[in-house]
């Protein structure tokens, strides 16, 4: 407990759990009661303990807790009381809580901004309390379709690895003998001259071609 003296009073404070008003004097406080005081400029320290002994009026009746509304900080950093101690607020978008009376001021100098009431339910972010649009949603990326084979199907029992048509040789004209590789129009000429065959082995006979020869058209050909 130390002594301080009122300075403009009366100064309310609670005896026994009731308000209680006190005129101008010397008055014996602890350190927590007198902060607030002292920061408001109601007391200071007093070393005279033969001072004045402020005077006590009648004890009033509990007043009604003052009203308090939500305001957001637009201009760090303000001062503001907190229960019985006066802090400081230094983040821009902070929610404080004051006296209308109190924040009409700071609300004119637009320092503080009023948050609606059914805006405390969900907090918004500075940005958007002082009218900045928000960002836009991210659109997840759909791939592209795949791609489509357009092209016809082969027709039915071709495949695109096809065997070679192979020459019948008791059918095919001068000409589509010549284009066979190793005969030329006198093996030609044989081939035709001595139809029908009914194996291979007789139309080589017949062609008059060597071995070597034969190996190469034995495979495109057939009787």
């Amino acid at each position: 407990m130390s002594l301080f003296a009122i300075l403009r009073g009366p100064v309310t404070l609670m005896v026994d759990g009731r308000p209680t008003a006190f005129d101008e004097g010397v008055v014996d406080l602890p350190e927590d009661v007198a902060a607030p005081l002292l920061a408001l400029g109601l007391i200071e320290p007093s070393n005279a303990a033969d001072g004045q002994v402020a005077n006590r009026s009648e004890t009033l009746p509990p007043q009604p807790a003052p009203q308090l509304c939500a305001y957001r900080l637009l201009v760090p950093p303000i001062r503001v009381k907190d229960g019985g101690a006066v802090i400081e607020v230094k983040d821009k978008g902070a929610i404080v809580y004051l006296t209308p009376g109190d924040a009409q001021p700071l609300l004119e100098l637009k320092i503080l901004a009023r948050v609606p009431t059914e805006m405390l339910a969900v907090e918004v972010p500075p940005s958007q309390a002082e009218g900045e649009l928000p960002p836009p949603p991210i659109e997840e990326s759909t791939p592209p379709p795949a791609a489509v084979d357009s092209s016809p199907p082969p027709p039915a029992g071709e495949t695109g690895d096809q065997a070679p048509v192979l020459v019948n040789l008791n059918a095919a004209s001068q000409a589509d003998l010549v284009a066979l590789p190793a005969i030329g129009k006198t093996a030609a000429g044989k081939i035709i001259s001595g139809r029908p065959y009914s194996s291979l082995s007789g139309a080589k006979k017949a062609s008059g071609l060597t071995e070597e020869a034969w190996a190469e058209v034995v495979e495109l050909v057939t009787v």
